[in-house]
């Protein structure tokens, strides 16, 4: 729900109260006016999570963490089932289409973290980070088994932040091998 307002587009609720302004310049993200509006249970929220953005951290204990939704196959087939089968229709036989996984790690921290409070989690409060990522495991093999289902046989798990410009080896065989080995062997168990 959206209404103008002078050069704004703003994200309103049912009542008509504003959500927040969605950024029109770049990225078509609600900016919350209150973090509230970010509700760690609710499957939308999660799956649309790059589009409901506020300057505070959505996650900041092992308790958060467990309560983050993980939108099963059943949301994923009412979201995205028809635009993908129009995608296998057009491409027919003639390019291969990849199932997105999304991210589970690294990435996935930091859209509940945010960047540089991710970071320090690493060092301050890993079991935390180990929270959040086991969360990131889950929808990604939900998403993954989704994508199999619909006859996609190559898939995409991405964390192009997890890097060594970013974090040390070290780091990234403690919190990103682990993890996205995780989402491998299941979705492989599912479907050698």
């Amino acid at each position: 729900r959206t209404r103008w307002e002078g050069d704004s587009l703003i994200e309103v609720d049912a009542a008509g109260r504003h959500i927040g302004r969605i950024d029109l310049a770049g990225g078509w993200a609600t900016h919350l006016e209150r973090a509230e509006d970010f509700q760690l249970g609710n499957p939308h929220h999660i799956a649309y999570r790059a589009f409901r953005k506020h300057e505070a951290p959505r996650v900041n204990t092992i308790g958060d963490a467990r309560r983050i939704a993980v939108p099963d196959r059943a949301f994923w087939e009412a979201e995205v089932a028809d635009a993908l089968a129009a995608a296998q229709a057009h491409a027919g036989d003639r390019i291969a289409l990849i199932g997105d996984c999304d991210t589970a790690t690294l990435a996935w921290t930091i859209d509940f973290r945010g960047m540089q409070q991710a970071m320090f989690d690493l060092i301050e409060e890993p079991a935390l980070v180990h929270a959040i990522m086991d969360k990131g495991v889950a929808y990604a093999i939900e998403r993954g088994k989704f994508c199999i289902d619909h006859g996609l046989r190559v898939l995409r798990l991405n964390d192009s932040v997890a890097n060594m410009s970013v974090i040390s080896p070290g780091a990234w065989r403690e919190f990103i091998l682990p993890h996205m080995r995780e989402v491998c062997t299941a979705l492989h168990g599912y479907n050698p």
